[in-house]
């Protein structure tokens, strides 16, 4: 029934973009951020399954309450990289079977007028699966990585070479010793040769303190993980 109910749910979403149009024509933004930004889907709660083991959980997917269509292809792609594991951790629970996602969760920064969303999914080994939307509240909509870098009052090719620093520093002190062994070099090199592509549009955001954050792999002794680093 859990299923049913998120399925009916992401249907209604998406058939009336979240509902209202939220927009504010004043500078201050903070006011209508509980509005322009809420859940999709909520569901927390406490789980034993057939073998005895003992489970909190909690799923939340964003939504950014807006009838444009920036807002609903954002939504579209919250829901499209969320949806299906929460789907999947419902599943499980009906069949008395082991979780593996027990944190499903967003934090939602609000910069002037960009509101930045980082959806993650927690998976074991402490691998976390991140998701960046950034949206402008007064357009209402997408604020693209120039507007990102705008209010960051940094430039493209220096994000760009801060970037690549901050990723190198994180892979090399992940791996330590190891840095030097052929996997790592080789996921180093393939990870460094995707970032000379620039683009970013999916990864930075400005996070509570409006500090430049960029969501990347690195490199690490045990494979390749996504972090946060800051960049300024």
């Amino acid at each position: 029934m859990k299923s049913m109910v998120l399925i009916l749910a992401v249907a209604a979403l998406l058939l009336s973009a979240c509902g209202s149009t939220a927009g504010s024509s004043e500078a201050d933004y903070s006011g209508v951020l509980s509005d322009l930004i809420t859940s999709a889907y909520s569901n927390s709660g406490s789980y034993s399954d057939s073998l005895g083991n003992k489970y909190s959980y909690s799923y939340s997917i964003p939504c950014i309450n807006s009838r444009s269509d920036d807002a609903s292809r954002r939504n579209q792609t919250l829901l499209s990289r969320r949806q299906p594991v929460t789907d999947e951790e419902l599943a499980a629970m009906e069949k008395e079977a082991s979780l593996t996602v027990e944190r499903i969760e967003y934090q939602v920064y609000l910069n002037g007028s960009i509101v930045s969303i980082v959806a993650s999914i927690y998976y074991p080994s402490e691998y976390v699966d991140y998701c960046v939307v950034n949206f402008d509240a007064a357009s209402e909509t997408e604020a693209g990585t120039e507007a990102v870098l705008k209010y960051a009052d940094i430039g493209a090719e220096q994000f760009s070479e801060a970037a690549i620093s901050a990723v190198d520093k994180a892979c090399r002190d992940s791996c330590g010793a190891q840095f030097s062994d052929s996997t790592c070099q080789k996921d180093y090199n393939r990870l460094l040769a995707k970032m000379h592509e620039k683009d970013y549009s999916a990864t930075v955001f400005l996070d509570g303190d409006g500090k430049l954050c960029l969501v990347s792999d690195i490199v690490t002794q045990l494979g390749v993980y996504q972090g946060i680093l800051k960049i300024n």
